[in-house]
């Protein structure tokens, strides 16, 4: 038996055969990377958020007060996208691939346009169908590339009327952009102000229901 002595004396293996390992560090680098990456891009669109706050301000005093509610409905926005990520790069069968790097990047640049428009409404509602866009076209990419293997069959079906509800939801938000194109009163613009602050909330809801379901059928700590 060798003396731990002697094994001190033994050449070491090169630096670089560490980068030749592959294995369970390959999956927690690329979730780390993905989840930075849509953080920064969050991090981006709440930054462009702020910019918009002295605009909001003066909105407000002038009686344009229901730009709040774009205001809050894109707060809830941005918190469900990285939420909906975060917890994607956990559960999901997502190494880094061009599509999905595509999709990400345009979902994060349509939040910080939807961002800077919190005080045009219809421009707002052109924006979030950017992020419904892209978040449904990640949904397909999954479906392609056994995204969802890892996932149970209760939380796969629910990702499926997920699609749905992006789809539906799509279809109405450019019904309402357009629309407030056409014709932007006060009261169209109030009543869409609070239908999205409502399904905003309703988004980060199912998305909290979503993930405390999943930690239980797939013993996530």
């Amino acid at each position: 038996m060798a003396h731990p002595d002697d094994r001190k004396n033994e050449p070491e293996s090169p630096p670089s055969k560490l980068w030749t390992r592959r294995g369970e560090d390959d999956v927690a680098y690329q979730r780390q990377v993905q989840v930075t990456w849509w953080t920064l891009l969050g991090g981006i669109a709440v930054g462009a958020l702020l910019t918009q706050f002295e605009a909001l301000l003066e909105a407000v005093k002038s009686g344009q007060w229901y730009y709040l509610l774009y205001f809050l409905a894109t707060c809830f926005v941005l918190i469900t996208a990285w939420a909906q990520t975060s917890w994607g790069a956990l559960v999901l069968y997502w190494p880094i691939s061009v599509p999905t790097s595509i999709f990400m990047f345009l979902g994060g640049l349509s939040q910080s346009l939807a961002a800077l428009n919190i005080t045009r409404p219809a421009l707002w509602t052109a924006c979030v169908v950017g992020v419904l866009v892209s978040a449904l076209l990640m949904q397909f990419v999954f479906m392609r590339q056994d995204g969802w293997i890892a996932m149970p069959k209760a939380a796969i079906q629910r990702a499926i009327v997920g699609i749905w509800i992006y789809g539906i939801l799509i279809l109405v938000v450019i019904g309402v952009s357009i629309y407030l194109f056409i014709f932007p009163t006060r009261w169209a613009e109030l009543t869409f102000g609070v239908v999205a602050l409502v399904l905003s909330i309703f988004a980060l809801y199912w998305q909290h229901l979503g993930m405390v379901e999943e930690k239980k059928r797939m013993h996530i700590a």
